[in-house]
């Protein structure tokens, strides 16, 4: 009999349900990096007055999944949030952005570039030492100490800090490039539901398991130096309306 192999990560997909009159719109894990499908049950023993086991019997049974992908796809945050579709455009960090505080007669001013999409002020240092400034009211500015305003994206400093370097972090909003998902406190109980599908092909052998009813239950990532951020999805399956759990197909 020929033998069949299952080599490297295949690829997963999640396709989520269809809700009239939209169609079926499939996610591919992409860059998957580890895939896995694990079915447990519970087992349940019956003993006498000897050591082992007069029977064993199978009990509830659970099936857990988990895909790693190197590529962040937003369609996966949306999947597992559940929330309303993203809308169009990015929250774009910025980080160390360069401005010299100029010899004016004041006030000592520096505007950022990003000033006209100005959403979120990430502190400011010394460009030198790396020394940060602290964050003060308008009108409180003194060494060291600088006030801004988000809506205009102005930074005002003290005439202490005048014909100083500094490094500035930030975020603006971009309606030119990608896509921000509002993440909402829902209804417990609520979770979105999709297929998943699970498929290998190593040399002429295709191998495929379909489960029809997941959800996922984790999303975990995380930083490291010098390396990559793998984000974990973890899921569930369950019986599907036709109380199937969904099918495995080989060539052998």
């Amino acid at each position: 009999m020929a033998k069949v192999y299952w080599f490297g990560t295949g690829n997963m997909y999640f396709i989520p349900p269809v809700v009239s009159p939209a169609v079926p719109n499939p996610i591919k894990c992409g860059v998957l990096q580890e895939g896995s499908v694990e079915f447990a049950f519970t087992a349940k023993e019956v003993y006498g007055q000897n050591q082992f086991a007069e029977a064993v019997f199978r009990a509830q049974g659970k099936i857990t999944g988990k895909s790693k992908q190197a590529d962040i796809k937003m369609s996966v945050f949306q999947n597992f949030f559940g929330s309303t579709p993203p809308a169009t455009g990015q929250i774009v960090p910025v980080v160390a952005e360069a401005q010299l505080i100029a010899d004016t007669p004041g006030p000592y001013t520096v505007t950022v570039t990003n000033h006209t999409a100005f959403k979120q002020d990430l502190g400011v240092v010394y460009a030198a030492t790396g020394v940060p400034f602290t964050r003060v009211a308008v009108g409180d500015e003194a060494a060291g100490a600088y006030s801004m305003v988000e809506a205009t994206g102005v930074y005002t400093f003290a005439a202490a800090d005048k014909k100083t370097n500094i490094l500035i972090d930030y975020l603006y909003t971009s309606s030119l490039v990608g896509q921000t998902l509002t993440i909402v406190n829902q209804l417990a109980g609520l979770a979105p539901s999709f297929m998943c599908v699970l498929n290998n092909i190593t040399g002429v052998n295709g191998a495929v398991m379909i489960l029809n009813n997941c959800m996922s239950n984790k999303l975990a990532f995380s930083t490291k130096v010098g390396d990559i951020t793998i984000p974990e999805f973890d899921f569930m399956a369950a019986v599907d309306a036709a109380e199937n759990i969904g099918l495995i197909s080989l060539p052998y």
